[in-house]
């Protein structure tokens, strides 16, 4: 064998004789090491001779000599230590022996050790007194980085429980199955602080007495990745505590002048080290916020001001925070800096080493499963210069043995797995008995102990000490944190188009580990934002994947393995839905572009990119914000990189003036004589028989019947059949077919939750995004702060369809789930999905639900809140199809038809639909030029109280009080007003008190029968939660349309209703609305519980401004997000210009070019006229037509005339006429 000339291995084979000769470079290979290499062949050559058929693998070939080396003089026997101490023992002990030295401080608050541990005695005592527990009970622990970890963990460990520790940042579901395995007792979180906070004084600061703790009780339970897709709980007893830090043979020398910082989290072990580290010996354990641990800056800062001598890091972190050192001469009091959590490569190092030659760099090998640390090294020169992973050897109380797969050790020099034994072995895994037993085994070398399969590759050097080399299995560390990737690979492949996931790490050239996804798609790939926010619902921040990547297919090699070399390299893929790329353009935009293009190693990186979905983690944060300071000179917080996550934003936040962007927000004060009008600048809707408010206005203006009657047949199948075969039964009910649907991704929902939201919710957000497009009050367009005023109808969705499913439930999450399907949530979902900023405020008043939030939004303009607001309702059942049951008295219809103040009146129906419409102080929106469709003068709001016939009855007192307050919001007189929109119920009882409540609201009036009465409710039933926008849109389309739609299913009236002497009649038949002086209607709605919602509304008479200049040809831009939706814009288009000829193209231009969004799919129309628009949107061939896909907005745009060529007279006459800027 010859492998490139430094080792030569001949091997003579005669009849009586076996000849090897090896002839080696002896700058590469020791002679120690050849000869062993000789020698191991003999004793393998000599049983072979014996027995041919052996495998080779079984055969033990060490010689005894090597063997009493490796099991004795590179393992010394585990040192003594106090078996009869618990951790709180020696806490115990500490606090009398420095009673008024700091222990704990967190910010301005610091804590004696006399101080905490008399508080944690009183909180062991709340615990046991107000919570019940006993010893051996597991408590959750869920609090924020303070002095209260500390206290609560004391507390806990003093009741003889045991502590588990939940991140709150942790996604909910990772909560909840922490919380469900470990079967917790009791949760000690914030709530529970306070409630102890609030009644301390009756608990005793004096030591517990009757709590018996043994030194194998546990301590804590911390969950480290799990292979399944869940977390596994890892047990730890005090003793392995003690036996780490108090034994015979300490591999430090900490004391009670030395000052930690807990860095870590508490969910991870590294934190436990830090913690008994200080106060086992009486050190000060300052508690850096979460704001300083991920700013390097702020944590160099602490480090120089606290005079903090033992600093523990994991090697990345430790650079990023080294790269924040002052220049010049700092005096650090550092006397070590320990290391662990992940592979250390000395020669990251060498600047600082050789920068601090007294302070020691150790570096720390450890696992969770042998508590904490179990080797160091301190790092020497030969470290530094050769730049191997010295782990060192163990601590005296273990021991280590590298094995092969046979459980056989290996010889110096060969790599082999760890395995550790000694007093630092965990009890095992919670609940996972086998797994237990598959990592914990018999330690063949201890008889009667145990040995813990490590799954880390190591090879024992010459001297004793260990290299580490690697995993042998799909572990990795993330940031000191032990991951197993097929727990990533699972979450990743339950989501929603996700075939196959291949997780693997990638170490950049800074030695910092980064995760990469590989997946390969079920059929259309799904959108990377939808995936990457799944994945932060769902796993801890440090499991999300850097880099999410497609693949078509896997590769795979003649074994039939995946081929992981011919994985791509991991790097940003710009998706279709993801921003047109913008490059910079200023001298700090292409600063910060070099930073980034440096740490991320990416080119061509844009303004409106975002940092972390290009591959930056919280570590590359803090080396940017190093790099900014140093470059641009200025000091960034971290955090505000989490907030301004592009270099647009970013810049913006640099020069950008604090102080002024602060103020724009104050409220805008309007002086008295202002007017309190709002004006209606947009709406939009869905309706039972109408897609939009043009359909809506067709079906009230035909008086048409839109209440849908289903067969037997046509009835959804979940009702069930004595149900609907029942004689009362009335299939019948106003439905919104097109509420099936949805286009989850432009919204960046996958399609899983999608599936999981109260369609109410959908529904709502489609609208709002409508109107504000229709309005042109996109954030894209609009700057002002937009506020939300919205409700629902009761979420039967989320009983009938949601609570039933199981597995939805336990892959998408309670929380997630709740907060897609609880009322609570309709403003802030919209305001979240669409980038609003002013007030979100969820209205529930039942009936008069989106009357209310109407009310409410026209308050917050005229009150400064908001300058925009969208308000309205949303309701929508389930099943679709169905009905009710009838019931005598009740206030639905003996047979799903409504007939409001007609003496036949049954009752009504509940519906199906909502409507959404946007508001702004009316003299704002004619400055800015709005379309004003009509303008809201006054809202009155009041509830009946308790003095009526039930809960659920009307009264006419009630409902008229809030009539008269809308009038006289308005300051007008009721004789003015020619319409009301009536709640119009239909019910025998309810509509004679409506009338009897208007007739007070109005007073006595001269003229009779001159205000006209209807209710959409005729149409198509009661919208209930949507009910009250939908009645304003009708009475506002009444005034642009100057007619009255019909009241259907009036023919005679209620006989108790006196029409003839009351100011009202019922508008049966369509009417032009003629009257003196400007139109003006009410809107009532009033809910079931009492409250009781009128608004006053006006006409507006927009004045059409002919243009000074005309364009001869018009300029149609039209945008998407995919194909499919541009050629549904592209229809909707010319359906619009075929059915208004005569329109103005030059309108329509504006509008596309003003107040629509700019998404990548794109296509422009030239056109001239309407007709000339419409054909070219049906010839996709037209060249006066073009589309592409845009990628990158061009950096500049100039227009060149360079006046070379033919001149000719009038040549530039077109542009002067038709453009004003020439």
């Amino acid at each position: 064998v010859h492998v490139k000339s430094n080792l030569e291995i001949n091997l003579e084979i005669n009849a009586d004789t076996i000849r090897l000769d090896v002839v080696y470079n002896d700058a590469v290979f020791e002679n120690s090491f050849i000869e062993q290499f000789m020698m191991h062949y003999m004793s393998i050559i000599s049983p072979l001779m014996k027995n041919s058929t052996s495998e080779i693998g079984s055969i033990d070939f060490l010689l005894e000599k090597e063997r009493d080396i490796l099991l004795n003089e590179f393992n010394t026997p585990t040192v003594d230590y106090p078996t009869d101490k618990t951790v709180v023992d020696l806490l115990k002990e500490q606090a009398l022996k420095t009673p008024d030295r700091i222990a704990v401080a967190f910010e301005e608050h610091t804590l004696t050790y006399r101080e905490l541990d008399e508080l944690s005695n009183q909180f062991a005592n709340y615990l046991i007194q107000k919570k019940g527990v006993k010893p051996r009970d597991l408590a959750c622990l869920i609090l924020d980085r303070s002095e209260w970890l500390i206290i609560g963990m004391m507390g806990i460990m003093k009741t003889g429980a045991a502590y588990v520790p939940v991140d709150p940042n942790y996604p909910e579901k990772r909560k909840e199955y922490i919380k469900n395995d470990s079967n917790c007792n009791i949760t000690v979180d914030a709530a529970a602080i306070e409630e102890f906070k609030a009644t301390k004084a009756s608990f005793t600061t004096a030591p517990l007495t009757g709590v018996v703790l043994l030194p194998n009780d546990l301590i804590y339970i911390i969950y480290t990745s799990g292979t399944t897709g869940n977390p596994k709980g890892v047990m730890l007893e005090h003793r392995n505590i003690v036996s780490l830090f108090v034994n015979d043979d300490p591999f430090y020398d900490f004391n009670e002048n030395d000052v930690w910082t807990m860095f870590h989290s508490y969910c991870f072990d590294f934190s436990v080290w830090e913690i008994y580290g200080a106060l086992l010996f009486g050190g000060k354990l300052i508690i850096p916020s979460s704001e300083v641990i991920k700013d390097p800056f702020e944590f160099m800062s602490l480090l120089i001001k606290e005079k903090v001598t033992i600093l523990n890091q994991t090697p990345s972190s430790f650079l990023n925070i080294m790269g924040s050192l002052p220049s010049g001469d700092i005096d650090l009091k550092l006397r070590y800096v320990i290391f662990g959590g992940e592979a250390l490569f000395p020669k990251y190092l060498e600047k600082w080493y050789r920068k601090f030659p007294g302070i020691q760099f150790v570096n720390g090998y450890g696992i969770t499963e042998t508590t904490i640390f179990t080797t160091f090294k301190i790092i020497d020169d030969e470290d530094v210069r050769t730049n191997v992973s010295n782990i060192g050897n163990c601590v005296s109380s273990l021991t280590s043995h590298v094995v092969n797969t046979k459980n056989q050790l290996q010889p110096v020099g060969v790599i082999g797995e760890l395995c550790i034994s000694g007093h630092g072995l965990a009890r095992g895994y919670l609940n996972r008995s086998e797994l237990t037993s598959e990592k914990f085994i018999a330690n063949p070398f201890e008889p009667g102990q145990k040995m813990y399969r490590s799954g880390d590759l190591v090879r024992r050097l010459s001297n004793g000490t260990l290299e580490y080399i690697g995993r042998i299995d799909h572990q990795v560390k993330i940031r000191g944190h032990r991951i197993e990737l097929g727990e990533i690979e699972s979450t990743i492949n339950a989501l929603d188009g996700i075939e196959r996931t291949v997780v693997l790490p990638n170490t950049n050239e800074e030695g910092e580990t980064r995760l990469v996804a590989y997946m390969q798609a079920v059929g259309e790939k799904p959108e990377m934002t939808g995936i990457r926010l799944a994945l932060v619902n769902k796993l801890p921040e440090f499991m999300v994947p850097t880099f999410l990547m497609w693949v078509d297919e896997f590769s795979t090699n003649s074994n039939g393995k995946i081929d992981k070399e011919k994985l791509p390299a991991p790097g940003y893929l710009r998706s279709n839905s993801d921003v047109i790329f913008k490059k910079p353009r200023t001298k700090v935009e292409k600063s910060i572009a070099a930073i980034w293009e440096k740490e991320l190693k990416l080119s061509g990186i844009g303004v409106d990119d975002n940092f972390f979905e290009m591959g930056g983690t919280s570590l590359m944060a803090q080396k940017v914000v190093n790099a900014i300071m140093k470059t641009l000179n200025k000091r960034i917080p971290v955090t505000k990189l989490y907030q301004h996550t592009t270099i647009a934003a970013l810049v913006n936040f640099i020069e950008g003036d604090k102080e002024s962007a602060i103020l724009s927000n104050k409220r805008k004060e309007k002086n008295n004589a202002s007017s309190k009008d709002v004006a209606v600048i947009g709406m939009t809707g869905r309706f039972p028989g109408a897609k939009n408010i043009d359909e809506f206005w067709e079906v009230l203006k035909n008086g048409k019947e839109t209440i849908s009657f289903f067969t037997k047949e046509e009835l959804d199948q979940s009702i069930p059949e004595t149900l609907r075969n029942d004689s009362l039964y009335v299939a019948a009910r106003g439905v919104v077919p097109s509420v099936k649907m949805f286009d989850a991704r432009f919204f960046g929902l996958t399609p899983k939750h999608a599936a999981a939201m109260d369609p109410q919710q959908r529904l709502f957000l489609e609208l709002a995004w409508e109107a504000l497009e229709e309005s042109g009050h996109l954030p894209e367009h609009y700057n002002g702060r937009v506020g939300v005023y919205a409700g629902t109808g009761t979420n039967t969705y989320y009983q009938k369809n949601i609570l039933p499913n199981h597995e939805l439930i336990e892959s998408v999450g309670q929380l997630q789930l709740d907060t897609e399907n609880e009322k609570d949530y309709i403003s802030s979902r919209t305001a979240y999905h669409l980038d609003l900023k002013g007030p979100a405020v969820s209205v529930q008043s039942a009936c008069s639900t989106s009357l209310l939030a109407i009310a409410e939004a026209v308050e917050a303009i005229r009150n400064g809140y908001c300058e925009v607001a969208l308000a309205g309702g949303s309701s929508i059942t389930a099943p679709i199809n169905s009905g009710h049951l009838y019931q005598e008295g009740s206030m639905l219809s003996t047979d799903g038809h409504c007939r409001p103040f007609d003496s036949q009146a049954k009752g009504t129906v509940f519906s199906d639909g909502a409507g959404v419409v946007v508001l702004k102080d009316l003299e704002e929106a004619k400055k800015d030029g709005d379309f004003i469709y009509g303008v809201i003068k006054g809202v009155g709001i009041n509830n009946d109280g308790g003095g009526k016939g039930s809960f659920t009855a009307p009264s006419a007192e009630g409902q008229a009080n809030a009539t008269r307050s809308a009038i006289n919001d308005a300051g007008i007189s009721p004789a003015t007003i020619s319409y009301v929109e009536a709640h119009g119920t239909a019910t025998p009882l309810g509509d004679p008190i409506e009338m009897d409540g208007l007739n007070l609201a109005f007073g006595e009036q001269s003229k009779k029968n001159y205000c006209g009465l209807g209710s959409v409710k005729s149409n198509m039933g009661h919208l209930t939660a949507a009910a009250g926008v939908t009645g304003l849109i009708k009475t506002i389309l009444a005034f642009n349309h100057k007619q009255i739609p019909p009241s259907l299913g009036y023919e005679k009236p209620n006989p108790v209703i006196d029409f003839d002497n009351s100011p009202f009649y019922v508008n049966n038949t369509l009417a032009s609305w003629d009257v003196e002086g400007p139109r003006r209607a009410g809107v009532s709605s009033f809910g079931v519980g009492g409250t009781n919602v009128h608004v006053v509304l006006e006409e507006y008479e927009m004045t059409v401004k002919e243009p000074l200049q005309q364009r001869p040809v018009q300029l149609l831009p039209i945008s998407a997000k995919t194909n499919t939706s541009l050629e549904g814009c592209e229809n909707a288009l010319k359906a619009h210009f075929d059915a208004d000829k005569e329109g103005d193209l030059a309108d329509v231009a504006y509008t596309l070019s003003t107040t629509k969004a700019s998404f990548g799919t794109r296509r422009f129309i030239l056109a001239s006229n309407t007709k000339e628009a419409s054909d070219v949107l049906f010839d996709k061939d037209n060249k006066t037509a073009q589309s592409s896909v845009v990628r990158a907005v061009p950096n500049e745009v100039a227009f060149l005339l360079p006046g070379q060529g033919s001149q000719f007279l009038n040549m530039g006459k077109e542009l002067y006429s038709g453009e004003g800027v020439f």
